[in-house]
């Protein structure tokens, strides 16, 4: 369970809530199930005139070195994001948009229960506005702080 830092390339911070989870029921722990929730509301239209923009997703993980205090990931997220533009004037601008991206990085454990995780990723759907949702850019970069939580396994 964590909190996740995002920012577009070009574009605002966006932050918001992250968790995964790792069980034998999933290929013996080798790959993770990921969800997560941002939002500029939290991030650069806390106080300025930013979009309201939120996203959601899921998320496929592939961590290396599992044992490792480092360990590199790929990731694959499919989701979802809206925003708000404000204004009737942008009635006709796009408002929704599928995400897709691919993501890799570096998980670092070096203090017990406490992983950070920085990354990069490429959406694969983006948008300029007029075809598309405009506040999705190619590329971002994101830092997660998550703190582990072990649920007991049937």
């Amino acid at each position: 369970l964590g909190i996740k830092l995002q920012k577009y390339t070009g574009f605002y911070m966006v932050n918001g809530f992250y968790a995964e989870k790792y069980s034998q029921d999933i290929l013996k722990k080798k790959i993770g199930i990921g969800v997560d929730f941002i939002t500029s509301s939290l991030g650069s239209a806390i106080s300025g005139n930013a979009i309201p923009f939120w996203q959601s997703s899921v998320s496929v993980i592939k961590p290396f070195l599992q044992n490792k205090k480092i360990q590199p990931l790929v990731k694959f997220n499919l989701g979802f994001a809206m925003a708000n533009y404000g204004s009737d004037t942008f009635k006709d601008l796009p408002n929704k948009s599928l995400i897709a991206a691919l993501e890799v990085g570096l998980y670092c454990s070096l203090i017990p229960k406490v992983k950070v995780l920085a990354s990069g990723g490429y959406n694969l759907i983006t948008g300029s506005g007029s075809s598309g949702l405009g506040v999705i850019y190619p590329v971002y970069g994101q830092i997660t702080f998550a703190y582990e939580i072990k649920l007991k396994e049937k």
